[in-house]
Formats: C-alpha cells, sequence, structure tokens
C-alpha cells in the first residue's frame, strides 16, 4: 500500500478519465461537467480497476505539484507555519497516519522550522453505535459542540474538551498550544516525536 498521499504521476488519472470519456461519449470537460454527480462518480470508481488505491493522490503534474512533501521537506520549501497534527486510534489506516505524522515533525525539525505538534486521541464517545474513537469524533471536543450531539457524555469527556480548547486557542493565538494550567506539550523534534494523549 502507498503511503497517503504520495504524488502519482499524471499518466495514472488520464488513463481512468480517458476510460470515463469513452464509457460516457463524452468528448470535453464541458460534456462531463453535464453529467450528474452520481453518474460521474459511478463512472469514474468503475473505471479505476487496480488504481482503485491510487483514486484520492496528488497529481505530480511538475507545476502546482513538484515533488513529493518529503522532498518538500527537505529541502524546506513546504510553507513553514506552526502546525497540529492529530490522529485518532479508530482513524482510517491509523498507522500511516502515524508514520506520515512523525515524518512530517522530524523533516520540519531536522530543517530548523516551526514547530510541529502531535497529538493522539482514543476517549471513545459515549453510546451506540460505538465505532471507538473514529475519524472526527475529536472535533465535538475541539469545538467543544458535545452538548449539540445526542450521545451523554460524561464529565470526563466535557474535561478533555476544556483542555483541547485551551490548547487550540492558545495554538492560534500564538503558534503555541502551552499555557497556564495546562500539561506541557512538546513539539516534535528530529530524535523526537512525543504525542500529546487525549
Amino acid at each position: 500500500m502507498r503511503a497517503i498521499g504520495t504524488p502519482v504521476l499524471p499518466a495514472v488519472p488520464v488513463s481512468v478519465w480517458r476510460k470515463v470519456k469513452e464509457e460516457t461519449g463524452a468528448d470535453s470537460l464541458s460534456e462531463l461537467k453535464k453529467l450528474s454527480a452520481q453518474e460521474l462518480f459511478e463512472q469514474w470508481s468503475s473505471q479505476l480497476g487496480e488504481l482503485k488505491d491510487l483514486a484520492a493522490q496528488p497529481v505530480l503534474n511538475g507545476k502546482e505539484l513538484t515533488g513529493t512533501v518529503s522532498d518538500g521537506l527537505k529541502s524546506n520549501q513546504v510553507k513553514d507555519v506552526p502546525v497540529i497534527i492529530g490522529m485518532l486510534s479508530h482513524d482510517i489506516v491509523p498507522h500511516a497516519l502515524y508514520t506520515s505524522a512523525v515524518e512530517y515533525g522530524q523533516k520540519r525539525a531536522e530543517v530548523g522550522g516551526e514547530p510541529v505538534y502531535l497529538y493522539y486521541f482514543d476517549r471513545i464517545p459515549p453510546g451506540t453505535p460505538s465505532f471507538g474513537a473514529f475519524h472526527g469524533a475529536d472535533l465535538y471536543y475541539v469545538f467543544g459542540t458535545l452538548y449539540r450531539n445526542r450521545r451523554e457524555f460524561s464529565k470526563v469527556d466535557y474535561r478533555i474538551a476544556e483542555d483541547m480548547i485551551d490548547y487550540i486557542s492558545n495554538f492560534v493565538k500564538t503558534g503555541d498550544p502551552n499555557g497556564e494550567g495546562l500539561a506541557q506539550w512538546e513539539s516534535a523534534g528530529a530524535e523526537t516525536q512525543r504525542f500529546m494523549h487525549f
């Protein structure tokens, strides 16, 4: 399996869209745009075949995208801004997300870039259905919207939300999530990448 976000050459999507055009009888982009979203999606997904794992990858076209993120980090061409990267225990391909987050933090530290803060969220929302700490579950906490959810959150959940809101608010204001009354959140280093655990 390829790493998430690894660019593909233009020949990959071109071959898929050529088949879509043949199947739909479309001769141009404007004709493809006339198809309904459902028909376009169904045609596109049916033509992926062995390329299905590459379907959502960026395209290395030599203009907007000239290399991989790893290449960009090594040459310090990636926009140098403070970053928070979070992942959840039951997220989509968690190991791949973990590997990508660690690599990003490490590479950014190696070139002396702005800090990268990593977090790991494994609080399982109460109630049913239970999907574990699923993709996006942390957003209820980060944005303080637990009360708008049908799940019956406990004091523990609201405490986690308070801490996450404080960390994120500090980060937005200063580029550093740390603040008074909060456990110290270390940024990723070239040798060690620590995760804040929520």
